[in-house]
């Protein structure tokens, strides 16, 4: 037997022992909506909804929760907290409860908040039960039927254990398949078998999390496991046919990007996160779909005042959403497919134009990590994180192939008002830069003008549909005293971490220092003095422009590019280097485990 397959082996016992472990004991599954914790078991719901005394869902006609993994035999005990309301002259509505589609127990409604008990006797390890009820239309258009709020829903099955070998085995191949992606990486096998054997830990303690052992995470961690293994196995393909890296860099180009992947998959389809606006997201979307598109958004400000809320981001998810699959999950899987298409733009900016992949690699991990952009996904600010990823494959694009520059452009461009903004900006000095420079060899830009011009005209044309929100609001806009919350440049830079903060200044200064021979460092710092004056702007008037959110990327990159220097120095800048990169690392993932698992909870 090969060591791989011995290390493999070692690794997915270890991690079919230690999910195993977190069944046995388990007797009590607690779903609880009030703390937003249902996320992973419910379907045919409408959209959460906040009270005083937490979150809740109405019930439609039908509404369902799966629960996987229960004992087979013995009986389960189950109580539903429900709470009752209806308009004035309603009666209280009947509630049926079902398990896998037989009818367990009837019962009338009780007025208000009650707990409504009942059991059947187990047969099988996946349960759907069901809560059907009389509905009442509040619109009085047949469009929102609304049953009952569902509080929680308790399982309790005291003689029996829960059927653990399933989901162990589930999570014991997602080690065995992070093991051979390790391997396609080209990592040596012990190395290979410590990532998979921490990566796969981590997500132990993910699933041991309130009652999510007993929802289908195992089977979506195994799939998610697979798949990085097969984007590994594609993009290794696709270096190898390039042939433009060195074996040695190859391997850490694909370990990098594993990560990243891992990372932003793993926040994305967690099933207990919660993100703030994402069902306004949800909804924007919709409105979209049937054929709105010039959606608006009320902002937080005394009076508010209505914003634009451009469609690309929605009008790129589109064909997800019209195959079947769910908006706010198809929201978030686009944005975060195309946050890890800006770490793969700074990995190719960090080699193609400052000569280091180190300091590119680097970028792409730390722009993942720094605290605003899982804070910004976790508050649902899709929009704006498609419009940082349009803006960087913009640019990467415009800087190294200009033929086809002019998609990315334009989603860049109506990707959000604030890039709206500052593309007004940057485009025409991006482009002054390079007929600035000498003649390249194969000149493509005239090409490139008009595809700009044609960008910029197509823009143009959509925004002239906000023209009558924008003459009669844009003196509201302008007025500071109008914001409620006035969040100025020091908390919006904390965001970010200090440490990346100065450590990003270090590596600006660093290149600003060195001579270039293209156009790329002088557009760099026009982005970033564009960033400047949108931060001035964002401090005096009650515009909130998310001009951090929008240089993080080239941020990023100066980090990077200064951390990867200091490496190459003596023991005092690789110590220095390490414990930067170290307490950004332990920042970010603290922050991935408060957007997980406690914000907005």
């Amino acid at each position: 037997m090969s060591a791989r397959a011995v290390v493999a082996a070692i690794v997915g016992a270890i991690v079919f022992g230690a999910t195993g472990a977190l069944y046995h004991g388990s007797r009590e599954v607690v779903v609880d909506f009030q703390k937003a914790y249902e996320g992973g078991f419910i379907s045919e719901f409408h959209g959460r909804e906040r009270a005083d005394d937490g979150y809740f869902r109405w019930t439609t006609v039908a509404s369902y929760l799966d629960f996987h993994y229960l004992p087979k035999t013995g009986t389960v005990n189950v109580e539903a907290l429900l709470r009752v309301r209806r308009p004035g002259g309603e009666p209280r509505p009947n509630v049926a409860f079902t398990v896998n589609g037989t009818t367990v127990e009837r019962v009338v409604s009780l007025p208000g908040r009650a707990v409504y008990p009942f059991a059947f006797p187990a047969s099988r390890s996946r349960v759907r039960l069901g809560i059907r009820s009389d509905t009442f239309d509040p619109t009085g258009t047949g469009t929102r039927l609304l049953g009952v709020q569902v509080l929680g829903v308790t399982l309790a099955f005291p003689d029996h254990s829960p059927s653990w070998i399933v989901p162990s085995l589930w999570m014991g191949s997602a080690a065995i398949l992070l093991f051979a992606a390790a391997i396609v990486a080209g990592a040596a096998p012990l190395w290979a078998g410590l990532s998979s054997l921490v990566v796969t830990s981590g997500f132990v303690f993910l699933l041991a999390q309130h009652a999510l052992r007993f929802s289908s995470y195992p089977r979506d961690v195994a799939l998610l496991a697979a798949a990085t293994l097969a984007v590994l196995v594609f993009l290794r393909f696709v270096l190898a046919k390039l042939d433009r890296l060195q074996p040695a860099s190859r391997v850490w180009v694909l370990a990098s990007l594993g990560v990243v992947l891992l990372l932003e998959m793993t926040v994305v389809f967690y099933p207990l996160r919660v993100s703030s606006d994402a069902d306004f997201q949800a909804n924007r979307m919709l409105h979209f779909l049937e054929g709105n598109w010039h959606p608006t958004s009320v902002t937080q400000h005394d009076p508010p005042f209505d914003i634009p809320y451009p469609v690309s981001l929605y009008a790129v998810t589109a064909p997800l959403v019209l195959l079947g699959a769910e908006r706010v999950a198809s929201l978030s899987f686009m944005t975060g497919l195309f946050d890890v298409f800006v770490s793969i733009v700074l990995i190719y900016l960090g080699w193609r134009f400052l000569d280091d992949l180190r300091a590119g690699i680097l970028a792409g991990i730390l722009y993942q990590l720094v605290p605003v952009n899982a804070l910004s996904f976790s508050a649902g600010n899709f929009t704006n994180l498609f419009a940082v990823a349009a803006l960087s494959l913009a640019f990467a694009f415009m800087f190294s192939s200009p033929v086809i520059c002019a998609f990315w452009t334009f989603l860049a461009l109506t990707a959000h008002l604030g890039m709206l903004i500052e593309g007004a900006i940057l485009w025409p000095a991006w482009l002054f830069f390079f007929w600035l420079a000498p003649t390249p060899v194969n000149d493509q830009r005239k090409r490139l003008t008009l595809a700009l011009t044609v960008a910029a005209l197509l823009t143009a044309v959509y925004y002239f549909g906000y023209w009558d929100l924008f003459t009669s609001q844009w003196d509201r806009a302008l007025e500071r005293e109008s914001a409620t919350v006035a969040a100025g440049p020091g908390s919006k830079l904390a965001e970010l971490g200090w440490v990346f903060v100065v450590v990003a200044a270090l590596g600006a200064l660093s290149l600003a220092k060195r001579p270039f021979s293209s156009s790329f460092p002088r557009a760099a710092a026009t982005w970033l003095g564009v960033t400047v004056v949108f931060a001035v702007i964002d401090t005096l008037s009650a515009i909130e422009i998310r001009y951090v959110l929008q240089a993080l990327p080239l941020l990023a990159l100066f980090a990077g590019a200064y951390l990867s220097k200091a490496l190459e120095r003596g023991w005092r800048g690789k110590t220095a280097a390490l414990a930067a990169i170290l307490y950004v690392v332990v920042l970010g993932f603290r922050t991935l485990y408060e957007v997980l698992l406690t914000r907005y909870h």
